[in-house]
C-alpha cells in the first residue's frame, strides 16, 4: 500500500487526522491556538474545550477536524486525562462516556 492508505489502523488514523489538518490548518491553527490558551488546571472534556473554541471562531469547515485538533493538543502535551469520565451534556454527543481533561 502507499503512504496515502497504510495497512496498520493507527497509521492510517494518523494519516488521516494529517490530510484533514493540512485541509483545514486555518481553522485548525486558531483553534490549537485558543486551546493552547487555556488557563493552566482548566477542567473539561473536549467537547466543552469545542464550545470554547466555536464561540471565537465558530464551528469547524468538516466535523472531522475537531477530534484531529484536540488529538494534536493532547499529543502535545497541553491536555492530560485525570482518569475520570462523565456522560456528555452536547446533544450531539453520542451517550457513551468521556474523558475529562485538564490543561496542563
Amino acid at each position: 500500500m502507499t503512504d496515502l492508505f497504510p495497512e496498520d489502523p493507527k497509521e492510517r488514523r494518523d494519516a488521516a487526522m494529517k490530510r484533514t489538518l493540512e485541509r483545514h490548518g486555518l481553522w485548525a491553527d486558531k483553534a490549537l491556538a485558543i486551546l493552547y490558551a487555556f488557563e493552566k488546571g482548566w477542567r473539561g472534556m473536549g467537547e466543552d474545550g469545542r464550545h470554547i473554541v466555536q464561540q471565537h471562531i465558530g464551528p469547524p469547515p468538516d466535523p472531522h477536524v475537531w477530534g484531529a485538533v484536540w488529538r494534536k493538543a493532547v499529543m502535545a502535551g497541553y491536555f492530560r486525562s485525570t482518569g475520570q469520565v462523565r456522560a456528555p451534556r452536547d446533544s450531539q454527543s453520542n451517550a457513551s462516556k468521556k474523558q475529562v481533561w485538564y490543561r496542563t
